[in-house]
């Protein structure tokens, strides 16, 4: 895997996500966040708004994919 890439395996509470989000917010730096991509996997779609929010308010452009199909199609 590339560095920065990171997995979170189902079932996994909304509060753990959020966590592990803010961790990698927090690693890469307020000024290397502005443009960058993070893509959102979830079946969940509320899940996907939630974590894709978070992501815009911290300078992130979210992508978001419900299926691993999907996921694969946007990094294409």
């Amino acid at each position: 895997l590339r560095d920065g890439v990171t997995f979170l395996h189902k079932p996994c509470p909304t509060d753990l996500v959020l966590q592990r989000v803010r961790e990698v917010l927090d690693a890469v730096g307020r000024e290397n966040q502005r443009g960058r991509r993070i893509l959102i996997v979830d079946d969940s779609e509320a899940d996907r708004v939630l974590q894709a929010r978070m992501v815009a308010r911290s300078g992130f452009e979210p992508l978001q994919a419900a299926t691993g199909s999907e996921a694969l199609a946007l990094l294409e």
